[in-house]
């Protein structure tokens, strides 16, 4: 069977939003042997490899879309697969980078600051996390590690203040939440604590398996 770009295309990014990585990777190959230089096809490839641990293949891919078009999404894809296989110095660099391109410039530096964060930088991981929040107001993820950060630094008031506007726009998420609870108890706010873990069982309840 012939290879039809636009439908396979669609269907990989379908079975990659569902989380069917390899399936995707899959087709994602097919179409890069029928045409290699495609950046953004690059972009997409590398990322799942990296999301089915394959990192030596994902950053070949990273590398390969560099070298087609330099821009922040290769760039951002190339350090956040080098921070996942623990080259902290160059991925320092490719996320800096990627931070001058305002497509990305939030992520960038959300990952900087996670980057800076588990490597002791606290100051660094502090400036990167500032950036991204005042660029993207909403970036949760950003938020959240904002409060996992001034946690550590016995920051507990300013902790609260990120887990709340990281929850503002991902209400649900579970990590958070405990977060926020940790930070409540913190800064002696029992009776949010107690709602918020409140909700965290209440997930983990309608998560958990089903009685007999």
């Amino acid at each position: 069977m012939g290879i039809k770009p636009g439908k396979d295309l669609v269907l990989a990014r379908r079975r990659h939003g569902a989380g069917e990585f390899a399936a995707a990777l899959k087709i994602y190959r097919r179409l890069l042997d029928d045409d290699p230089q495609q950046p953004e096809l690059l972009v997409l490839a590398a990322t799942a490899a990296a999301q089915l641990g394959q990192l030596q293949q994902a950053e070949e891919l990273a590398r390969r879309s560099l070298e087609q078009r330099a821009d922040g999404p290769a760039q951002l894809t190339l350090g956040r697969i080098l921070m996942q296989a623990g080259k902290a110095a160059e991925a320092l660099q490719w996320l800096e980078l990627a931070r001058s391109d305002s497509r990305v410039a939030a992520d960038a530096a959300f990952c900087q600051g996670q980057l800076e964060r588990s490597t002791g930088s606290f100051e660094s991981a502090d400036q990167a996390l500032a950036y991204a929040v005042a660029i993207a107001p909403g970036h949760a993820p950003a938020w959240n590690e904002y409060g996992i950060l001034r946690m550590q630094r016995g920051e507990h008031e300013q902790a609260l203040i990120c887990f709340r506007n990281s929850l503002s726009s991902r209400p649900h998420d579970l990590a958070t939440m405990t977060n926020l609870v940790s930070a409540c108890i913190e800064c002696g706010e029992w009776a949010q604590a107690e709602q918020t873990l409140d909700g965290v069982l209440a997930q983990d309840s309608a998560n958990g398996p089903g009685l007999a």
